[in-house]
């Protein structure tokens, strides 16, 4: 009697686990996925729901599915489709940002024949949500550099102690928003050797782009360094601009300070 109600009990679990917990509300999905931050996995149902039954057939999908979406499936005469969506067809797959917005310009799938794709194409949805996140992570924080002397953060007052200390200003212009920005300074900005002439020589100034930058230092893109003098003017013929190798920035800063001696 025990063995044939564990047998029942197992059962019911493993149904339960090939089972995606769908909503019906798409509202009700926006909120939750604003909640957990996880996309939206928006189906647009058929008739009969065979492409539903269709994704549930693998349990691997299923869980990836309740682990890391709010998913939604919608009767599109009864729900309510969101109208970023453009003319869907039915059915049909949506990825959707926790406001519904499409992550995406077009849907990835449309019908049955999608279903084999979307063991792939729900780990690259993943992965580009979670580059989303850290993204929107990026946006908030401040761009600084990680050194142990102090540097600063306003034109004028770096242009006071370049003055009094007779010293060029060393400006980085970045944002944390920009991939090329956090990898100059975690790599080329990070060289203990162009660290110390930094530090020794230089008035170092850090202007994050977010905040706005002077017209007089605009460039093509950033990350952009500029060699200054104490009136903000430019010591060399144009700034450097890019996430650029060690070699390249050294070279330059030595170039300042042998014009400096003479």
């Amino acid at each position: 009697m025990f063995k044939k109600i564990l047998l029942i009990s197992v059962m019911a679990l493993s149904l339960f686990g090939g089972e995606i917990h769908w909503l019906n509300d798409t509202q009700k999905a926006s909120d939750e996925a604003q909640k957990a931050l996880k996309p939206i996995f928006f189906v647009i149902k058929d008739k009969n729901g065979s492409f539903i039954q269709a994704i549930e057939k693998d349990k691997a999908i299923v869980q990836k599915i309740n682990k890391f979406f709010i998913p939604v499936a919608v009767d599109p005469k009864k729900g309510i489709i969101p109208r970023s969506l453009y003319k869907p067809s039915v059915p049909s797959l949506w990825f959707l940002l926790p406001n519904t917005m499409p992550m995406y310009r077009q849907e990835y799938f449309n019908g049955h024949a999608s279903v084999e794709m979307l063991p792939k194409v729900i780990d690259i949805v993943i992965g580009d949500f979670a580059q989303m996140l850290q993204e929107a992570k990026y946006a908030t924080m401040p761009y600084k550099l990680n050194v142990d002397f102090p540097y600063y953060t306003s034109l004028d007052e770096a242009k006071q102690h370049a003055k009094k200390e007779k010293k060029p200003i060393f400006m980085l212009v970045g944002s944390m928003q920009c991939k090329y920005c956090r990898a100059l300074k975690k790599g080329t900005l990070a060289d203990k050797e162009i660290l110390s002439m930094l530090k020794n020589n230089y008035i170092v100034m850090v202007l994050d782009a977010k905040n706005g930058v002077p017209q007089q230092y605009h460039t093509p893109g950033i990350p952009a360094m500029w060699i200054l003098d104490a009136k903000g003017a430019s010591l060399t013929d144009q700034p450097l601009v890019g996430n650029l190798p060690k070699q390249m920035v050294l070279q330059t800063l030595k170039e300042v300070e042998h014009k400096k001696g003479k």
